[in-house]
């Protein structure tokens, strides 16, 4: 499939009850989806070999990207998301870009790995912030994030530098088996710096 093709598959007028099964595709062109309102899509498993920009997009359905892997960089910067995101098991080769992003259900990054830097900061996330048992092999940011539905870090590695700087939660923080390097343990930027507001389990 093409990216033209994909594109046009994407923003397919939303219907209630159906989405584009676009699952397994092998995408080895760029993807632009600057600005672009996208329907109900499941795209688990696909492999996406090119940069993906997806800056302002408005995903206003299922957003199902579940499994996929990323070879080279993405970029999702100020994207908003009307329900769940889930982008759970996915793989990131080259650095992410969630900067800004709105997530109206739960942001899912479960079992997602990062190779490069993770840029999660500014997000604002109505449901929680879901990285249970992911792994940042590089920098991870999540400075002046919001979660009001709560922050799930069960099991989470952190291999390189972690900034939680500014990032207030506003349900249960959970915290339970994170790894993180020695070097960082004490630092204040890094889980230190998380302000919550419900119970918080460490």
């Amino acid at each position: 499939m093409t990216p033209a093709d994909l594109r046009a598959a994407l923003t397919a007028p939303l219907r209630i009850g159906q989405a584009q099964d676009l699952r397994g595709l092998v995408l080895r062109e760029p993807l632009d989806l600057t600005g672009v309102r996208i329907g109900n899509v499941d795209l688990t498993g696909t492999r996406f070999e090119a940069p993906v920009t997806a800056r302002g997009s408005v995903w206003s359905g299922l957003a199902w990207l579940r499994d996929c892997r990323f070879s080279a960089r993405v970029d999702f910067s100020g994207a908003v998301f009307g329900n769940d995101a889930r982008f759970d098991g996915s793989e990131f080769l080259g650095d992410a870009t969630f900067s800004g992003c709105e997530f109206h259900g739960v942001g899912d990054f479960d079992l997602a790995v990062f190779h490069g830097a993770a840029y999660l900061d500014r997000l604002q996330v109505l449901g929680s912030l879901s990285l249970a048992r992911t792994r940042f092999h590089g920098p991870a940011s999540f400075e002046d994030d919001e979660c009001f539905g709560g922050l799930w870090c069960h099991d989470a590695q952190f291999d390189g530098r972690c900034n939680t700087s500014g990032m207030e939660v506003h349900g249960r923080t959970w915290l339970t088996g994170v790894k993180l390097p020695k070097p960082m343990s004490n630092q204040p930027t890094a889980l230190s710096g998380i302000r919550s507001f419900g119970y918080r389990w460490s």
